[in-house]
């Protein structure tokens, strides 16, 4: 079986078509595949670095407060057990800093004071005795639960 010209030709030509086809796909799978990989890794560690920025603005806002609370109360500028001005300092530090949802005390009897965010517009204010109640009202003018 003889095969023309025309036949081999139009053979090799399909064939160069083919394999070049195969070879241009294959090399663009690869890069496509590497600049995806690469692309979110760099976006992993975009989000990576935005998280611990943020963890670490918190972790401050948290340790600022701590500070200013403990210096009030080391230094005897407030008497803890006062509920009118523990409240004011508690209320102040949560609007201070904005990130924070709880400014806490505890003493060593088991007794609990803590002012609570709850969402932008409203506070707790949450007292348990050290035999654990939690006679905290709603005060719909302040918008507060008291005690």
């Amino acid at each position: 079986m003889r095969i023309g010209v025309r036949s081999a030709i139009s053979a090799l030509v399909l064939t160069s078509i083919a394999v070049s086809a195969v070879g241009v796909h294959l090399l663009w799978w690869r890069t496509a595949n590497q600049v995806s990989q690469t692309l979110a890794d760099t976006i992993n560690d975009q989000i990576v670095s935005a998280v611990g920025d943020q963890l670490q603005s918190i972790t401050t806002e948290a340790r600022s407060a701590s500070i200013a609370v403990r210096a009030l109360l080391t230094e005897k500028v407030l008497d803890i057990r006062d509920e009118k001005r523990r409240k004011f300092v508690f209320l102040s530090q949560l609007q201070a800093q904005p990130t924070i949802s709880w400014v806490a005390f505890g003493w060593p009897d088991g007794e609990f004071f803590a002012a609570h965010k709850l969402g932008d517009n409203a506070v707790e204010l949450l007292t348990i005795g050290p035999d654990r109640n939690f006679p905290a009202q709603w005060d719909p003018k302040l918008g507060i639960h008291v005690t």
